[in-house]
């Protein structure tokens, strides 16, 4: 343990790791810090940074909220079983969307409407509409048949 002043403290742990203080402040330098805690660990602050190379996080179970969250990706992938989402406004911005459903794809909502710039196209085996007032098609030409 050396003392150079009151505000800074070392103390030099065998094979190179090292606890010091300085102004208030602790630090813990080792090659490799591991921590056991069989009953719970608990932290508490105003913020936290965590930086790595490489990162793995393991739950049984996660619970997380946040007030706001940003985040920036450069590739995701998301593996589910089942996921569910409950959103009040969602809006999204792609270069280029593909989406492919194996089974039913059952869309429900109050009105819809699409807005294409270009070619629209609809291709399937048997297609129906259906409305309960009138159908409208207008176009400078429509081909039937």
């Amino acid at each position: 343990l050396s003392r150079a002043d009151e505000a800074q403290a070392t103390v030099q742990l065998p094979g190179g790791a090292r606890l010091v203080t300085q102004e208030g402040s602790l630090s813990i330098e080792g090659r490799q810090i591991d921590i056991a805690a069989p009953a719970g660990l608990h932290a508490r602050t105003s913020q936290l940074t965590l930086e790595a190379t490489h990162g793995d996080l393991r739950f049984g179970h996660a619970n997380a909220s946040a007030g706001s969250f940003t985040g920036v990706v450069g590739e995701m992938q998301l593996f589910a079983r089942n996921l569910r989402s409950q959103v009040d406004r969602l809006v999204q911005k792609a270069r280029s969307s593909f989406r492919t459903v194996a089974e039913l794809d059952d869309l429900r909502a109050g009105r819809t409407r699409w807005e294409v710039e270009g070619h629209a196209q609809l291709h399937a085996r048997q297609a129906t509409v259906l409305a309960e007032g009138s159908v409208k098609i207008d176009g400078q030409r429509i081909e039937l048949g």
